[in-house]
């Protein structure tokens, strides 16, 4: 289920870069992204119509920590591609690694 919930990346990386790059979004995208949504829902239909039998705590704990990972892995990709512009890739890496 992390793997599905990961499929999120690209959007929020697709978001993200509109936004803080000011990247144009192709009409394709917007469809791929609308059918990517549509089949998030239909996977999770279950337990949004309350036929899921387990642990809803233990569900959304795993949904949080997996969109926390997305996102994080958006951020990251954002600024790599910020600063690819300016540095090489030894040297962004050697910049993540410093700010750990």
């Amino acid at each position: 289920m992390a793997q599905l919930g990961m499929q999120v990346a690209p959007l929020f990386l697709a978001l993200g870069g509109m936004i803080f790059l000011k990247e144009k979004i192709a009409s394709l995208q917007w469809v791929c992204f609308a059918i990517l949504i549509f089949g998030l829902v239909i996977f999770f239909h279950p337990v949004v119509s309350g036929d899921y039998h387990g642990d809803l705590s233990v569900l959304f704990s795993g949904l949080i920590i997996m969109l926390v990972a997305a996102l994080s892995w958006s951020a990251y990709a954002l600024v790599q591609k910020s600063l690819y512009q300016k540095l090489n890739s030894s040297n962004i890496l050697l910049v993540f690694i410093c700010s750990l």
